[in-house]
C-alpha cells in the first residue's frame, strides 16, 4: 500500500486499510484466547466498570441495533459477557463482563500495548502525541461537514 497523501484516494480509505492491518495482527495475537472479533466491546466494558446498556455500547461504537444484537450474541456465546434486563427500564438490557472475560483482559491490554509500541517504532513521544491530536482534529473537521452523524469519541464515557 502506497501511504503517500495522494489526493485521488480518500484519506479514509488509507485509514481503513491501516485499521484492517492493525486488527489483523491483533486478531492473530488473540487467537489463543478464542476471540476473533468484538474485543473492543470487552475493553469498553472493562473501562466503564459498571454494566452498561446495549444502546450505550451501540452509540459509542456507532453501530445499529441489529449489529449490536449480533455482537452481544457472539460475546455471550463465547461466555465473555452476560446481559440482564434493567430493573428500572424493562425494555433495556445491561451488559457486563463475565469472570472469564475479566481474566483475559489483562493479557489483551498487554498485547495491545505491545503492538502499539511496535507500530509506533521510530516515533518520538511528541510524534505519538501529535498523531493522536491530528486524529482528533481530523474528526472535528469532519464534524463540521454535512454528513450522516459519525462523531468519534476517543475516550469512553460514563453512562
Amino acid at each position: 500500500m502506497n501511504l503517500e497523501c495522494e489526493e485521488w484516494i480518500p484519506i479514509g480509505t488509507k485509514l481503513a486499510l491501516i485499521t484492517k492491518k492493525y486488527f489483523g495482527v491483533l486478531t492473530q495475537s488473540f487467537k489463543h484466547l478464542e476471540i476473533e472479533r468484538n474485543y473492543s466491546v470487552l475493553l469498553f466494558l472493562d473501562h466503564e466498570k459498571i454494566p452498561v446498556s446495549q444502546q450505550c455500547i451501540a452509540d459509542y461504537f456507532k453501530v445499529d441495533k441489529t449489529q449490536m444484537v449480533r455482537i452481544v450474541d457472539n460475546l455471550t456465546g463465547l461466555g465473555l459477557i452476560t446481559k440482564t434486563q434493567n430493573t428500572k427500564n424493562r425494555r433495556e438490557y445491561l451488559v457486563s463482563l463475565t469472570e472469564k472475560a475479566t481474566s483475559i483482559i489483562p493479557e489483551m491490554k498487554s498485547t495491545i500495548q505491545s503492538l502499539n509500541q511496535k507500530i509506533f517504532s521510530g516515533f518520538s513521544e511528541q510524534n505519538k502525541n501529535e498523531f493522536c491530536q491530528m486524529l482528533i482534529k481530523l474528526s472535528m473537521n469532519l464534524d463540521l461537514e454535512p454528513a450522516v452523524s459519525m462523531n468519534m469519541e476517543l475516550n469512553p464515557f460514563k453512562q
